[in-house]
């Protein structure tokens, strides 16, 4: 064999079924070979083949039906089958157990290591079932029933020195060079929500119930008419809701720029605010109760539920609608006098 080889998975098309079956059949024998091979053999690869009665061609053959993607292989005896790939000079560096593999898909090499960034707590689910119990045996309010959960999560759970001591000095763990905002594309029905405060709440008559927070969703529908073609993708990427610190202008001018806001409120916790490099200071429209809309130098990352297009096609499409077509009234605009979303975007 060469010294190194990379093979692709069989193509299944260029073989006829008596011939996949030959192949499956070798691909059986040489596991089965391995398998007894437990430690290995001090044996030649020639007298490999001669135990598995195959041709070098055949072999190869056989482990390229059981591939999957691309894969590279290395040279080695029969009895290195129990040894990880390593490399000799960063082995002596490294003086610990390695694995090397070649990278042949980006794609799997960025989950392999997002699964290693994403890799949960070993126990801390269990700890946190057996905190959650407790809390609920006892007559504790709602409160202290998240302080004990807190702290017996904050009790168990270990971290290493290098996350310590980025906490202790406040160090970013990760940085961007762009922000991302996510939408909320769900049903309006089945959306959460953040509570006015507790002053704006005492505000509303008896029987009012509008008691949900302004959001970006709610400022969009309010938007100047100068931004009536802009699409609610591009309001939230491209756009930033700030407090106008001159607040000195004369509302009554704006009545042909702005739309009436009638539940608008200083309610602005969900909406995060961008460091002021990221503005664009020449393109501001103003918005009342206080607020304007600055034009960001740099725009968002934007994320969504991204519905699936089989499998929920009438939320797919009205998410599509919500994101790119421009709407002042979601319930109304998005499907008009359509009977669905899907013939609505069609």
């Amino acid at each position: 064999m060469k010294k190194t080889l990379i093979l692709q998975p069989l193509d299944e098309f260029m073989h006829e079924e008596s011939q996949l079956k030959i192949i499956k059949d070798n691909y059986t024998k040489v596991k089965e070979l391995l398998d007894d091979m437990k430690y290995g053999e001090d044996i030649t690869f020639h007298q490999f083949l001669q135990k598995l009665q195959l041709s070098e061609c055949d072999y190869i053959t056989a482990i390229k039906y059981s591939l999957k993607r691309p894969t590279l292989l290395l040279k080695r005896s029969p009895s290195e089958i129990r040894v990880n790939n390593y490399n000799t000079n960063l082995l002596k560096a490294w003086q610990a157990n390695m694995d090397v593999q070649f990278v042949l898909d980006p794609y799997a090499c960025a989950v392999y290591i997002l699964s290693y960034i994403t890799k949960g707590q070993r126990g801390i689910s269990k700890l946190l079932d057996k905190a959650s119990k407790e809390a609920n045996s006892g007559n504790k309010d709602i409160v202290n029933r998240v302080r004990h959960i807190r702290n017996a999560f904050l009790n168990a759970a270990e971290i290493s020195t290098q996350d310590t001591v980025y906490l202790v000095l406040q160090m970013p763990l990760r940085r961007s060079s762009r922000e991302f905002q996510f939408i909320n594309t769900s049903n309006p029905d089945e959306r959460t929500f953040l509570l006015r405060s507790h002053d704006k709440i005492k505000e509303l008559l008896d029987k009012s119930t509008d008691v949900e927070s302004d959001n970006v969703l709610k400022r969009y529908g309010r938007r100047p008419k100068q931004l009536s073609d802009v699409c609610l993708a591009d309001f939230i990427a491209c756009f930033n809701c700030i407090r106008d610190k001159d607040s000195s202008f004369d509302i009554s001018n704006l009545q042909d720029e702005c739309l009436p806001e009638n539940d608008f409120h200083e309610n602005t916790d969900d909406d995060p605010h961008s460091g002021d490099e990221h503005l664009e200071a020449s393109l501001e429209y103003q918005m009342r109760g206080r607020f304007k809309i600055v034009k960001r130098r740099k725009s968002r990352f934007l994320r969504s539920i991204r519905f699936h297009k089989d499998k929920d096609p009438e939320n797919y499409h009205r998410e599509q609608l919500m994101l790119y077509y421009p709407w002042r009234n979601e319930r109304k605009d998005l499907l008009g006098s359509s009977l669905s979303y899907e013939e609505r975007y069609k």
